[in-house]
């Protein structure tokens, strides 16, 4: 596709390759007597060639171009030449947001995370009324202009949340593992509060460098969905233990794992966020924050063997260590020594006014459920890749032994 720097697309002329994404390849260009560049975004060879994509991204760029509001890169225009499908975006020339984060210039200043979440929110407001959802919100899709005004660009290549919408098998996906929510990971109807959890894992980073699912073991395709569909983020308070609690309280509401219990809309989480800056002895309108890093009860059916190691069924508390350490292991709170407790005190015969208890009235014992720490998953998960490769191995040698022919 670098080929076509140089060359025309329309009244276009590409001067500059700017790189590639998901789906297109990006050039910086210009139309004659025009003062301002553009951005000319084409569409990958794989995707020209369908006939299903060009409907969609016929009706998916006539509906960004009717987009009209000043947090959302503006689609001038959307036309082909040949087999060439390509849309024009305004330029946007302070950069993305990814590009802060490359530079390592973070943690980004609370003012600017504020004003940046403000602009997104805004935004996917709009966009979420006119029944449009992102379902691909990531920094590189958080542009900004020379006076740092953020703008939600590639709303051109979305999904209509309305739910009458047909939908074949052959439906494209598109999303980026790091920010998608456990929803699109089960391949479940996205909709605002998709993008609402997209926002709260680009505040996380905004404010702590990081990601709130951060591998040890890699960027594994299978690991990401894993940490997005049962783990809990790494604690905010640790990695920044300047910022009220009341921030990690409106975090992980925002990357709840059931969409029902996360804000509605972006904006309710921009002025979540705000209250919690305003007030922070007190704590904001949303879950507490969950401070011991153990897998949800789906998953501990799954991982219940590696709990025992440990000398109780009782819960492990995780304790991430701090940013000053650089690594994100965990750390086991040492579990209570076996001395026996002190028998309880005899209990006072019972009185004529206060009958003895009885089976029917005691109290129900408490259900523990065995949790694993972060340690321990990401052992397991070693483990595990281990065996499959081994099992992999095993029926190749047995396949070859059945096949190879026999000499008579």
């Amino acid at each position: 596709m670098q080929d076509l720097v140089g060359k025309k697309l329309g009244t276009y002329s590409l001067t500059m390759y700017l790189g590639e994404g998901a789906h297109v390849h990006a050039f910086l260009a210009k139309k004659r007597n025009a003062k301002k560049p553009v951005v000319i975004k084409v569409l990958k060879d794989s995707l020209a060639h369908s006939e299903e994509y060009f409907e969609r991204f016929d009706r998916e760029a006539q509906a960004a171009k009717a987009l009209v509001h000043p947090n959302i890169v503006k689609v001038l225009d959307y036309q082909h030449e040949g087999d060439i499908w390509y849309l024009v975006e305004e330029f946007m020339a302070g950069g993305s947001l990814m590009d802060i984060f490359v530079k390592k210039e973070v943690p980004v200043p609370t003012e600017r995370v504020v004003k940046t979440l403000d602009d997104i929110a805004a935004a996917l407001d709009y966009a979420h009324e006119r029944g449009i959802v992102h379902r691909d919100l990531k920094p590189e899709n958080v542009l900004f202009d020379g006076e740092g005004n953020a703008a939600v660009s590639d709303l051109g290549i979305t999904k209509t949340i309305n739910p009458q919408a047909a939908r074949s098998k052959h439906d494209l996906e598109f999303g980026n593992p790091k920010y998608m929510s456990p929803e699109e990971w089960q391949g479940k109807t996205a909709d605002a509060r998709t993008d609402v959890y997209a926002l709260g894992v680009i505040v996380f980073e905004m404010l702590t460098g990081q990601l709130p699912f951060s591998p040890q073991l890699g960027d594994s395709f299978v690991y990401v969905h894993l940490m997005h569909m049962m783990s809990t983020p790494q604690t905010l308070s640790e990695l920044r233990p300047d910022l009220p609690l009341s921030i990690e309280a409106v975090i992980a509401k925002a990357m709840e794992k059931n969409p029902d219990e996360r804000y509605a809309t972006a904006g309710e989480l921009a002025k979540a966020f705000h209250e919690a800056l305003d007030k922070p002895d007190q704590p904001a309108k949303a879950s507490a924050p969950k401070t011991e890093k153990q897998v949800d009860a789906i998953s501990t059916g799954m991982f219940a063997a590696a709990t025992s190691r440990t000398s109780s069924v009782g819960a492990v508390t995780v304790q991430t260590p701090s940013a000053t350490n650089g690594n994100r292991g965990s750390a086991v709170t040492p579990l209570p020594s076996a001395a026996p407790a002190a028998p309880p005190p005899a209990s006072p015969a019972p009185t004529p006014t206060q009958p003895p208890a009885s089976a029917s009235n005691a109290p129900l014992p408490t259900i523990t459920w065995p949790t694993i720490t972060r340690a321990e998953y990401e052992t397991l998960m070693a483990d595990l890749n281990i065996v499959k490769r081994g099992i992999f191995i095993l029926t190749v040698l047995l396949l070859l032994l059945l096949l190879w022919p026999r000499r008579r």
